[in-house]
């Protein structure tokens, strides 16, 4: 009876491992991408800028 409870114990102890490694990594992702998408922004900006600056010269 109680190898059963500490196998159930090690089960739910294993998935709340697993659940915080998939949050863990999904933040990560999110949180890269976010400055993927902010350095891709100011790539641009700066693009138009020169562009902008080259037109009025």
């Amino acid at each position: 009876m109680s190898l059963e409870k500490n196998r159930g114990i090690q089960l739910v102890a294993f998935d709340q491992e697993w659940l915080d490694h998939i949050f863990g990594a999904a933040v990560g992702v999110g949180f890269g991408l976010v400055v993927i998408l902010q350095i891709i922004g100011t790539l641009v900006e700066l693009a138009a800028v020169s562009d902008f600056i080259l037109k009025t010269m």
